[in-house]
This record gives C-alpha cells, structure tokens and sequence, in this order.
C-alpha cells in the first residue's frame, strides 16, 4: 500500500496518455523496439544480480567465494557490473541496428534524459536481484520460487504494450513496478523529446520507487544473509 500510494501521488493518471496517441497508431516499431531494448536490458541487470548467488552454489564455489574479507553485496554487484557491460554493448548495437533498418526517429537531445532513466531503472533491478537473490539464499532451489516473479515483473512491465491494456489488477502492479517508469521514461526521452514535466513525472517517481525497492532488497539480503550463516545452512550448499 505505501509503494501504491507513493506511485498514485507521484504519477498522474493516464500516464504521458497524449504521446501514446500520437506514437503508438504512428510508430508501434519505435514503441516496441525501445521498449524491448530497454526492458531486456534491465531485466538482464536483475538476473545477473539475482543468480550470481546461484551460480556459485552451482560451481560449489559458494564458501570459499563467502571467505573473502569484503561485503556480501559487493560479490553480488560485481556480477550485476559485469552483465551491465555485456548488456549495454547489446542495447547499444540493437539500438543502432534498429535505428538504421527499421528507420526508428531517434531524437539525439533525448539521449541524457534517456541515460538518466537507464540508471534509475538499474537502481530498481540492483534493489530487486538483491531480493531474489536472498531468495535463492534462503532456497536452494531458489530460482524455482524467481522465475515465475521474474516473469511478473516483465508481464507488468511496458515493453511492448503500454499498461493501461493490462488488468486493473495488473496495472496496479505496474504502477509500483520502478521499471514501469525507466522503461517507459527511456522511450519516450528518445522519440518524443518528451518536455521537462513529463520528465519529472517520470523520474521522479521512478527514482522514489527505484530507492524503495533498493532499501528493501538489501535489507531482505542482509537479514536472510545472516541468518543462513547463523544456522551454518551455508555449508549445505
């Protein structure tokens, strides 16, 4: 209820509802690539910094890796960095490649708007694979209980579909998804030169929810974190 209350007040409702008459009839390939290239990019960062845990279990590698002399967080963001270099170098070739054959109008003065809300959106994707990876902490077979939320996530996300065609169930989901906002903020930054009030309607709710969902995930790794070490469940894996 708070992250719903928070989206409601930050967001007006429709959201940007006259650049989605305007873009979506005209231009559904611009709508859809971008929402693509986006959301593959921000779902790729969860992942990685998701199952960096699970990866280590699978190596066995888990306690030797959990020995070194640093911050648990910082063997998990080393993967997130790593895919985030590996993901980049795609969505900035797709987003090429796109622009030069399917002739998507891309606007260059959008591009730091468009930056600014790739970086939020990887503050949320930080903020939840630090949750799903305190999942697959806390469940071996964790990955089992990640992908189908995973898959809500991108359900609920805008990447080829704008969120009002989604259930009302749904779209309240998608209100307090922060990659709602990164996702729909990078589109419309690069092909509608969106004004600086619909950037900040965007950002800032965006921002609010990305730093939410940030405390709360390493909150969640921190506790599960130590008390998997606590029992010596850790030795298990």
């Amino acid at each position: 209820m708070v992250l719903l209350s928070v989206a409601l007040s930050l967001a007006p409702t429709p959201l940007l509802s006259d650049l989605y008459q305007q873009y979506t009839t005209q231009n559904a390939v611009a709508f859809v690539a971008l929402g693509y290239i986006s959301g593959v990019f921000l779902t790729g960062a969860v992942w990685a910094t998701a199952m960096g845990i699970q990866r280590e279990q699978w190596m066995g590698t888990l306690e030797t890796v959990y020995a070194a002399p640093i911050p648990r967080t910082v063997l998990v963001a080393g993967n997130t960095l790593h895919s985030i270099q590996h993901q980049g170098l795609g969505a900035f070739l797709a987003l090429l490649l796109a622009s030069l054959t399917l002739r998507i109008p891309l606007d260059p003065r959008g591009i730091p708007a468009a930056l600014l809300f790739l970086s939020i959106g990887l503050i949320a994707s930080f903020g939840l694979g630090l949750f799903f990876s305190a999942t697959v902490l806390f469940l071996r077979r964790g990955w089992i209980v990640v992908e189908p939320l995973a898959f809500v996530l991108v359900l609920c996300s805008p990447t080829a579909y704008p969120i009002t065609v989604l259930p009302l169930p749904l779209q309240v989901v998608a209100r307090i998804n922060p990659l709602t906002y990164a996702i729909e903020g990078f589109r419309w930054s690069l092909i509608a030169s969106m004004p600086l009030s619909y950037l900040t309607t965007y950002a800032l709710p965006g921002l609010t929810l990305a730093l939410i969902f940030l405390a709360a995930g390493l909150l969640a790794f921190y506790r599960i974190e130590r008390r998997v070490r606590a029992s010596g469940a850790l030795s298990r894996f």
